[in-house]
């Protein structure tokens, strides 16, 4: 599977973005949560192609399926869901900088 977040400690500071691009991962999230669709995010973002959208909300439901099996997880709220899926999600991008 291509890679889909890149994080650089040059681009955007070592923000979480698409792979191949200046855009952040989150912006993705967040126009799904105002409630822009997927197209309308893709038209913003040209550079982002749908194979990268679709593979990261396919690595973001398999997050959440992980984290449900792991005891002492609360999912019960938004925030709480949000905050461990972006902890993982970044703990494993920063896998491969750590020496």
């Amino acid at each position: 599977m291509k890679q889909v977040v890149q994080i650089e400690p040059n681009v955007l500071g070592g923000t979480p973005c698409f792979a191949g691009t200046r855009v952040p991962i989150r912006s993705l999230f967040d126009h799904l949560k105002l409630g822009y669709s997927i197209e309308g995010f893709l038209e913003q973002f040209p550079t982002v192609t749908r194979d990268q959208v679709d593979a990261l909300l396919e690595q973001s439901s398999q997050q959440v399926h992980d984290l449900k099996l792991r005891p002492g997880v609360n999912l019960d709220s938004n925030a709480a869901l949000a905050e461990a899926m972006d902890e993982e999600l970044v703990n494993k991008m920063r896998a491969p900088f750590r020496h």
